[in-house]
């Protein structure tokens, strides 16, 4: 007789499932990182051309390169807010991505206990069912013959 988890398939759907949101997450995370990193990028950046513009400014500078630098920061200023915004996004979707995971953490992790549990109450009936058997033989070996009871009963 062998053991068999009649939810098996359940646990491995949703063992699949864990991996998956795991890969995700992972994807998720990877995607906040790039976005950060370019954020920092564009902040390093408008602040080498703020500098720029401070020093050239104190020199004096033409009108249509002040006008440059003005343009620049006016488009960086709204390409980083636009990234802070998909910053944002990204986090609110790890956040659910991750509340996610840790659910299906807690299901499968319920079916695993289930499993165990189970697996355990068949070891013992089968440990009972054996020692059933061998105080059966036991008692087979010793027991005297019929004939020899008669004899010295009567």
């Amino acid at each position: 007789m062998t053991f068999s988890f009649r939810l098996q398939p359940l646990l491995n759907w949703k063992a699949n499932l864990e991996e998956l949101s795991r890969l995700r997450l992972t994807e998720k995370t990877r995607a906040l990182k790039a976005e950060e990193k370019a954020i920092r990028e564009l902040t390093d950046q408008r602040a080498f051309y703020a500098r720029q513009e401070g020093d050239k400014t104190k020199k004096g500078v033409r009108v249509w390169e002040f006008l440059l630098y003005r343009e620049f920061a006016e488009e960086s200023f709204k390409t980083l807010e636009r990234r802070e915004d998909r910053r944002r996004l990204r986090e609110e979707e790890m956040k659910k991505e991750r509340e996610s995971l840790i659910g299906l953490m807690k299901e499968k992790k319920i079916l695993e206990r289930l499993k165990e549990k189970k697996l355990r109450g068949f070891i013992d009936r089968m440990e009972r069912l054996e020692q059933q058997g061998n105080d059966e033989i036991a008692t087979q070996r010793y027991r005297p013959p019929l004939c020899s009871l008669r004899e010295g009963g009567e």
